[in-house]
């Protein structure tokens, strides 16, 4: 009888230990696991952010008799613009850089270009005064020799395009009320970097 009371007292206190083991490791086991869930969770490669650099581009601009080419050069971050009325662009070159579009405008473009960035200050006669698009198309109207202005207005344009940028609707504006070649899948990425490049926007003539 006392032999089986000692067997009986030997295997309860193995269940106990076994029990006891259990708990033991599958607190552990918790333990590791909140541990692990704790940290964050990595990104996939298709996650991360990176930015897109599009090809360059030549683009030019035709006003009625005015020519302006603009080469966007995305790589380093820069705009070269030449006055092209008097350039040959027969091989679709303009003195090395390619001719890559072609977008003819009239003054109603113009204007919406000028007040995409809210208008511009220009000093016309000693007095410096801020133009709205329509004041600008005027301003060219009665002017349309004065190259001192012109320069003025595209150096001061480009001056606020590095200040605020271009947005998407801005390029499809431009495509939607000119005659041209250039398409929004041509200029999809193009609002993303155009700050950078105005900020470096030169005219070479």
């Amino acid at each position: 009888m006392v032999i089986y009371v000692k067997r009986i007292i030997k295997r309860i206190f193995s269940v106990g230990v076994c029990l006891l083991a259990g708990v033991s490791f599958g607190f552990l086991g918790f333990l590791y696991i909140s541990s692990q869930n704790s940290e964050p969770v990595k990104k996939t490669e298709s996650e991360i952010p990176y930015s897109y650099v599009p090809d360059n581009a030549g683009v030019m601009f035709e006003f009625y008799e005015e020519k302006i080419y603009a080469h966007l050069d995305f790589e380093n971050e820069k705009i070269s613009l030449i006055f092209a009325n008097n350039a040959d662009t027969s091989d679709g070159y303009i003195y090395g850089y390619r001719i890559d579009y072609t977008v003819k405008a009239n003054s109603v473009l113009a204007g919406g270009i000028i007040d995409s960035v809210g208008g511009i200050e220009l000093t016309v006669n000693g007095e410096t005064l801020r133009y709205t698009g329509v004041q600008i198309s005027d301003l060219l109207s009665v002017t349309p020799e004065n190259e001192t202005v012109k320069r003025q207005i595209i150096t001061v344009f480009f001056e606020k395009v590095a200040q605020l940028g271009l947005a998407k609707n801005d390029f499809v504006y431009i495509i939607e009320n000119s005659e041209t070649d250039l398409t929004v899948p041509d200029c999809y990425y193009w609002n993303e970097n155009i700050k950078e490049l105005a900020e470096n926007a030169v005219i070479l003539n």
